[in-house]
């Protein structure tokens, strides 16, 4: 740790031994003043001088007023107007929040008289941040230059207005009353309360910037805005040493017993006390003025009675902490189980708005700083680190051991999920994929079935068109003289079936040999005057065959479309499609085959009839 800076006076009391070790300055039982930092800091005005009755020695940590009561006061820390933020913190507060970060429990707080700069000291502004801001960066730092540990930070915001305690991290409408308790370990503490947990010293500062919005401030004769509340920021620091092949995210899961050290706890606390103040004409300020003033007198009762029980003239047993809810939050503080920092704010300038408003302004400052000679000498801190609890227990108090657990249950049920996932996913993967087998068996059952109907039709199409032909030739075999027409037809008709006429459609053929039998008719012939009525009745009966056929082709169509996009289906899927055995290709170029032999018999027996037909023509042309 650094030495005091060098415009300190190292000879006050107070000051920090160079040559002692922690142990040794802060433990050991003994009576060790470095414990308690007493500090006094004029108003940081810089508008008026000082006035010539007072002496304000900065290097010498004391403190002159050489009016009626005046006297010399010495402390251990004397800041002029000059003097800003930095320099207050790095000499009374930087090396208990050092402290605190090493285990030990640590207090600062502000006291003095409105409008003398407590808030200002303790909050700062923008471009000169105060003792809470600064102890929040110097929080983190230490957590950066200390990697063999692991630490865990929550932060709690509360106030005493009206000695009533208000969570200013909780919303207003809070119907649990906040009340003090005691433990052997925690010593005095709020419940409940609530705690945030923070990483960062963004995160933080907007935690306290949160509360500072919900406490209560108001104007009075004395200041602009003036704090009407006692108000207490408590960090608790949980740390531990790092475990050995754990990482800083927690990646390697260690069990509850390999954590060979425990949790140290401790506990820093800034609070920026009210203003002590006249009695207001607003019933209102009259009322939070009175219960302030009631605070502070207890305080410094405390105070004294400390200090008289130092010089044997009091009972220390005996200590009025229970009056007011402010010293009984300040009680481990005060009864020595802390290091302590007061900083005591007063202002010396006669011609200011404090003493404008307030005409014993003087009578105040005079008090303060009797106040901090009392705290400074009665005040004694035997102040030890706090131990580390070994317990790993789901009822452990220190929430770094109880985080660690839950990560690590967390963790094996999250393993546990994995796998059953993984187990889910393949089990969907099979059913989907029989899903799909059972899909392509059903969609190549359909499309033999489609197969198997369209041959049939052919079939019956070609057996039809047989039948027209073979009523035709005997049509023209029982006519008269027909010796010499069927040898014309038959001759007619052999060179038809001789010559390669394009295939044309079913239904034009059709027409073509109902329109020209229409035509086959002989005067004065018996046989041929029947072929009207034969062609009539075959004209019906082909008319009915050729819609059933129509129907049959499209059919067909739809089904080879259908099958070609399945089969592709298949083939995609990557599984192989089998129908009783049988390859799907192959009984598909099979059935392809036999289509076309179907076809080309149906094309020859078409130009069987054509032929037929112009036989019968030739014939009538003949006669």
């Amino acid at each position: 740790l650094p030495s005091p800076p060098p415009s300190r006076g190292n000879s006050a009391m107070g000051s920090y031994p160079k040559h002692l070790d922690d142990d040794d300055l802060l433990g050991g039982g003994k009576e060790e003043k470095g414990n308690v930092v007493v500090s006094v800091r004029v108003r940081p005005d810089g508008s008026d001088p000082i006035p010539p009755e007072w002496d304000i020695d900065g290097r010498g940590s004391q403190l002159t007023y050489s009016g009626r009561e005046g006297g010399t006061y010495r402390y251990d820390n004397v800041f002029t107007p000059d003097d800003d933020n930095a320099r207050v913190y790095d000499s009374c507060a930087k090396r208990l929040v050092r402290r605190v970060m090493q285990g030990y429990h640590g207090t600062v707080f502000a006291y003095g008289m409105t409008g003398t700069g407590k808030t200002f000291s303790m909050q700062g502004t923008t471009s000169s941040p105060g003792v809470i801001p600064l102890a929040v960066t110097d929080i983190f730092s230490f957590i950066r230059e200390t990697p063999h540990r692991e630490f865990l930070l929550r932060v709690s915001y509360l106030e005493i207005y009206n000695e009533r305690i208000n969570d200013l991290l909780s919303p207003p409408t809070q119907a649990d009353e906040i009340k003090l308790r005691e433990d052997p370990k925690r010593g005095v503490y709020a419940t409940p309360l609530k705690e945030e947990i923070v990483q960062s010293p963004t995160q933080l500062l907007r935690v306290i910037a949160k509360g500072d919005l919900a406490r209560r401030v108001g104007s009075t004769q004395f200041n602009q805005r003036s704090s009407r509340s006692h108000a207490v920021v408590q960090i608790v620091v949980e740390s531990r040493e790092r475990l050995p092949g754990v990482s800083n995210d927690g990646a390697t899961m260690v069990t509850a017993k390999a954590g060979a050290g425990g949790v140290r706890v401790s506990t820093l606390s800034l609070i920026d006390l009210a203003g002590s103040e006249r009695a207001a004409e607003n019933k209102e300020r009259r009322q939070e003025g009175a219960h302030i003033n009631k605070s502070l007198l207890t305080l410094g009762n405390v105070i004294s009675k400390l200090a008289d029980a130092k010089s044997g003239k009091g009972n220390v047993e005996h200590l009025p902490y229970r009056d007011s809810k402010l010293t009984r939050l300040l009680q481990p503080a005060l009864s020595g189980n802390s290091l302590v920092s007061i900083l005591c704010t007063i202002s010396t300038a006669p011609s200011n708005g404090v003493a404008a408003a307030n005409g014993s302004s003087l009578g105040e400052t005079l008090n303060t700083l009797q106040f901090a000679a009392r705290a400074r000498n009665s005040i004694v801190s035997r102040a030890k680190k706090a131990d580390e609890s070994a317990l790993l227990d789901a009822g452990s108090k220190a929430l770094l051991d109880r985080y660690r657990m839950e990560i690590q249950e967390l963790r094996a049920e999250l393993e546990k999920q994995k796998a059953a996932a993984i187990a889910q996913d393949e089990l969907a993967a099979l059913m989907e994929r029989a899903e799909m087998d059972k899909m392509a068996h059903e969609r190549h059952s359909e499309q033999l079935l489609e197969m198997q109907l369209a041959r049939t039709a052919l079939k019956e199409r070609i057996e039809h068109l047989n039948r027209l032909i073979l009523c035709s030739k005997s049509s023209g075999v029982n006519h008269e003289g027909g010796g010499h027409r069927n040898s014309m037809a038959s001759s007619l008709f052999q060179v038809a079936l001789g010559k390669k006429e394009r295939p044309f459609s079913t239904s034009t053929s059709i027409s073509s040999t109902s329109s020209s039998m229409l035509d086959i008719t002989v005067e004065g012939d018996p046989i041929s005057a029947s072929f009207p009525s034969q062609v009539r009745a075959l004209q019906a009966d082909l008319a009915d065959k050729n819609r059933y056929i129509a129907t049959l082709e499209r059919r067909l169509l739809h089904a080879r479309r259908s099958s070609h996009s399945r089969v592709s289906l298949g083939i995609s899927c990557g599984t192989p499609i089998t129908i009783n055995g049988q390859d799907i290709d192959s009984l598909l170029r099979e059935k392809d085959d036999e289509i076309f032999a179907l076809r080309a018999m149906l094309e020859d027996k078409e130009r069987m009839l054509t032929a037929l037909r112009s036989s019968v023509r030739t014939r009538d042309l003949a006669e």
